[in-house]
């Protein structure tokens, strides 16, 4: 994977793993007002995710694919992992910041 691709991938995974962590918190919350207010960023975020889904060229993506295979034969308990919830406590062969990674080109590429 070329090194803009890589920096273009990194920014978009963090910023849109903190946006998420944070509707993932108040959807959790006690208050029924916050839990509303949770799902109604959700919709923005998901459009976020679309957009920079769709600005991927195809070469991008044949890209992203080839990391992909990478990562699972460097790592052969990914290929068992399903497109669940990335949990540290799934498999602790593998490292989370290689989960994290893997679960986010998968859904780039799905």
């Amino acid at each position: 994977m070329n090194d803009r691709l890589r920096a273009k991938l990194n920014e978009a995974r963090e910023r849109m793993k903190c946006q998420q962590a944070g509707i993932n918190m108040n959807r959790k919350h006690d208050d029924p007002a916050m839990r509303e207010w949770a799902r109604g960023k959700q919709r923005p975020a998901n459009a976020e995710r679309e957009l920079f889904r769709a600005s991927l060229t195809n070469e991008d993506l044949e890209q992203i694919e080839e990391r992909i295979e990478q990562l699972v034969r460097e790592n052969p308990a990914l290929s068992s992992v399903t497109t669940g919830a990335v949990d540290s406590k799934a498999d602790p062969s593998v490292p989370l910041a290689t989960l994290e990674e893997y679960h986010f080109l998968r859904d780039m590429v799905s």
